[in-house]
């Protein structure tokens, strides 16, 4: 599917009269007048953008190919590229959040832990029902990839911390029963060091006698 849409957008970018008759269409259909986008392979979104495209110039396209040798998506296929843009919307809006510059430690888990439960959507598998395998593997790439959150001291801080989160994006009970007890270590550490440091303080320091030179007595 991806590969034969792959196909029809480097039609149109390789061709100019392909991308003039392509307008022409679009304005006599009253679409965006669009181009088509081409994905790159260092980038998932763009996969994600071009197939976007595709389906928001589906009438366009399928009206210029009906005269031309380019194959197009079948029916299903069309159907099948509807359901994967809903399945990837969530990852996509996520990956634009963690690419800005204002994204922060913190949000990490929260992030992770709402895909999963997207995943497991009881809305998500009705509107994906072709997608079955699809939503697994994801669901295991994401336990797969993110696994280490599970008992990372930095990260359940870091979240457990945050005030938009506190204890509401953990995975499970057992990674926030986690960072409770880290949370608490912590400040058991704090309270300690602190108590240590006043009694430091608390006893004044008693100056030492500077040493007399025995070269300035009268005597000599």
């Amino acid at each position: 599917m991806i590969s034969v849409g792959r196909r029809i957008v480097t039609h149109f970018n390789h061709f100019g009269i392909a991308q003039e008759q392509l307008h022409k269409i679009q304005g006599e259909l009253n679409l965006p007048e669009h181009k088509l986008m081409q994905d790159v392979s260092t980038r998932w979104n763009s996969t994600f953008y071009m197939l976007s495209r595709l389906l928001e110039q589906k009438r366009s396209i399928f009206l210029y190919l009906t005269d031309s040798n380019v194959s197009n998506l079948s029916a299903e296929q069309w159907e099948l590229l509807d359901q994967l843009l809903k399945l990837l919307q969530p990852f996509e809006e996520i990956t634009k959040i963690t690419s800005s510059g204002y994204s922060c430690i913190s949000e990490v888990i929260p992030h992770v832990a709402t895909l999963m439960r997207y995943c497991n959507k009881e809305e998500t598998v009705k509107f994906t029902p072709k997608l079955h395998n699809v939503r697994l593997s994801m669901q295991q790439g994401l336990n797969n990839r993110f696994a280490y959150l599970k008992d990372d001291k930095i990260f359940l801080l870091a979240t457990i911390l945050d005030p938009r989160f506190k204890m509401n994006f953990f995975f499970d009970h057992l990674q926030m029963e986690k960072a409770r007890q880290y949370l608490l270590l912590e400040g058991l550490k704090t309270g300690f060091g602190g108590s240590s440091d006043e009694s430091t303080h608390s006893s004044p320091i008693k100056k030492k006698r500077p040493e007399e030179n025995p070269y300035t007595h009268s005597s000599f």
